[in-house]
């Protein structure tokens, strides 16, 4: 027998099978919502390139203690209506500082297909290392449904620690295992070998390796390589001892705080040794060149003299770099104190233009040389003659030989005058002596007594590489017949008692010949001329007549 079920029957259960088929599809939305909300990581440690991050398949990412690491989570929406995307409160283990996401004010809201980026910005704690664990929560609301689903996201991090003793612990150098046993295998005695081992190597590269690489290059010039290994020597032994108790505490397994202590204090002593090695190095060349310049007779406009100047080029140079170095080593920005640096040099050159003005002249003085120290010179064509005793950066010194007097004048005074310069060639010095006589001396004579009394001179210089001394007749004045002695003397402190000597001789001998040394005189002659009609009428004066008062006499009688 068929059963027929009752017409109510199959009614209930068709109604029953159209209302559960939305009822299931509703779950089997929801749940394929959760899934087809995609996502995709990409991180980016600083240098501006993005790779992907897959959990559980790419290995941790690294990233420096301090520094930022930046990830990008892409949301890809596959559900059929709208979702909303936000993150909750990210959570992270004590190797992290911080978390922040960005680019998102609030819940954003993703249709089918749409894709949005959340920009997540993560920061390791400073001196640390190991693993950093980072868990963002992304939440996934169905507007329609009202409900939320939390999508958790976990992200390994391996923060990376320049400070960490890890890998160096108990090992000599950082890369041999502690081979004593015990009680030598604590690391207490592998530190103290291994700055014993970086001690010897600073002493066999001060003293034995750096003067095997000169001895080439400097191997005729035993002095100058000397004094690069004594001047540099010390220096590398404490530059090759700082990198050692460095290599030292982290064998010795220091906590991370005193290992970044240290480094930054050995940054700023390496910085400091560099320098002076630097310094050190710079005046051997200097010296060395200067010195070899003065050898040769070929190289005109440079002398000894000039290594001050360059002394204090390159200790300011020197300075300038290490400071700056310092500071960025620090962590100051570097270009702020450069822009700074500039508004300041700019205000101070603005405030300080005849400084200035004196510092640029007296580089000018020193690089070209117009004078050099004992050089006799003339500032200006009205200045008085000097002698040059010092020439400095703001401002030189001369010698008045008259009345030892010290002269300082700033040094744009001078480059701006005529520098008459009487010695820069060499040392002797010409000059001439004029005599007069009368007219109808005999001049032959007189001639001879100038010659014979500049030769004689002992600061006379006779020949040589000068002309000898000669005397000429100049000039035919009103009174005189003038003649001129060129003498040339030895030096130009000498000139002026050679010419009081040559002139006392001269003199006494003029007037034992007879040769009259006339001086300035006039004749004046009156000419007497009579009137025509030989008659000269002299007219007296007017004078004003004066009333004479007669006095009477007291005794006076009248007869």
């Amino acid at each position: 027998m068929r059963f027929k079920p009752p017409l109510a029957v199959v009614v209930l259960l068709s109604v029953l099978a159209i209302v559960a088929v939305p009822l299931a599809d509703v779950e089997e939305a929801y749940a394929a919502t959760v899934a087809d909300i995609n996502y995709e990581i990409t991180y980016s440690t600083g240098n501006g390139t993005f790779q992907e991050y897959v959990k559980d398949v790419s290995p941790d990412i690294g990233v420096n203690s301090g520094s930022e690491l930046k990830i990008n989570v892409m949301i890809n929406s596959q559900a059929a209506g709208e979702r909303t995307i936000y993150f909750n409160q990210s959570e992270f283990n004590d190797r992290i500082s911080s978390v922040v996401v960005t680019d998102a004010d609030g819940p954003v809201v993703l249709s089918a297909g749409q894709i949005y980026s959340f920009e997540v910005i993560v920061t390791p704690n400073t001196n640390t290392h190991g693993t950093g664990e980072v868990k963002l929560n992304m939440v996934v609301g169905d507007p329609v449904a009202g409900t939320n689903e939390t999508v958790p996201i976990d992200i390994a991090i391996n923060v990376l620690s320049a400070v960490s003793s890890e890998g160096y612990y108990n090992k000599i150098m950082g890369i041999y295992n502690n081979p004593f046993g015990e009680p030598f295998d604590q690391p207490a005695y592998a530190a103290i070998l291994t700055l014993a081992i970086w001690v010897i190597m600073g002493i066999a590269a001060a003293y034995a390796v750096i003067p095997a690489i000169l001895w080439a290059p400097l191997r005729n010039n035993n002095q100058t390589r000397r004094e690069i290994t004594r001047g540099i020597g010390k220096m590398v032994v404490m530059f090759a001892t700082v990198a050692g108790i460095g290599q030292t505490i982290r064998v010795y397994g220091a906590s991370d705080y005193y290992i970044q202590i240290f480094d930054t204090m050995s940054l700023v002593l390496y910085i400091l040794l560099g320098a002076t090695i630097a310094w050190k190095l710079y005046l051997v060349i200097i010296d060395n060149v200067f010195r070899k310049i003065g050898t040769n007779t070929s190289v005109g406009g440079v002398d000894e003299t000039l290594i001050p100047l360059f002394r204090m080029i390159g200790r300011i140079t020197i300075g300038v770099v290490a400071v700056a170095a310092i500071f960025s080593a620090l962590g100051a920005d570097l270009m702020g104190i450069i822009a700074g640096a500039g508004i300041a040099g700019l205000a101070l050159s603005l405030g300080a233009q005849s400084t200035l003005n004196q510092f640029f002249s007296g580089l000018s003085l020193l690089l070209t040389r117009p004078f050099r120290e004992g050089d006799i010179v003339r500032i200006g064509s009205e200045g008085t003659v000097l002698k040059v005793d010092s020439v400095g950066v703001m401002n030189t010194k001369f010698h008045h030989t008259d009345n030892e007097q010290v002269i300082t004048m700033p040094n744009n005074m001078v480059s701006s005058a005529v520098i008459y310069n009487y010695t820069a060639e060499n040392s002797f010095y010409h000059f001439y002596i004029y005599f007069g006589v009368a007219y109808g001396s005999d001049i032959d004579k007189a001639k001879s007594i100038m010659m014979e009394a500049a030769l004689d001179n002992p600061n006379v210089m006779k020949g040589g590489s000068v002309p000898m001394p000669g005397v000429r007749m100049t000039a035919l004045a009103d009174s005189s017949v003038t003649l001129r002695l060129s003498v040339y003397a030895y030096d130009y402190g000498d000139s002026f008692s050679t010419d009081g000597q040559i002139r006392e001789r001269v003199y006494r001998e003029f007037l034992e010949n007879g040769i009259e040394i006339p001086f300035p005189q006039m004749d004046v002659h009156l000419k007497y001329e009579p009137a025509e009609d030989n008659k000269v009428v002299v007219t007296q004066p007017r004078r004003k007549d004066k009333a004479v008062k007669a006095e009477p006499q007291a005794d006076s009688k009248v007869e």
